[in-house]
């Protein structure tokens, strides 16, 4: 709280909040986090490595946009090609 912030001990406050569910956590944590997004209609970004798309779209309604983004490090710091 001392820097603005608060904690939650369930996603669900967070996922009523947003339009957009960022999904950014280590592969072995996806299976605990997806249960709470079963009932969310809401974009869902994920960033997490190594977790098949339709793993993603089985956790959440049918129809709900899914999209993963793969963060490429070189290109970042001008190193790409």
């Amino acid at each position: 709280q001392e820097i603005g912030s608060n904690t939650v001990f369930s996603n669900a406050p967070v996922v009523d909040y947003g339009d957009v569910l960022i999904l950014a956590v280590k592969p072995q944590v996806v299976p605990m986090v997806l249960p709470d997004l079963k009932n969310y209609r809401k974009l869902l970004l994920s960033i997490a490595m190594g977790i098949p798309l339709a793993s993603l779209e089985k956790a959440v309604p049918n129809g709900t946009p899914v999209i993963r983004v793969m963060p490429n490090t070189p290109a970042i710091v001008g190193c790409g090609a």
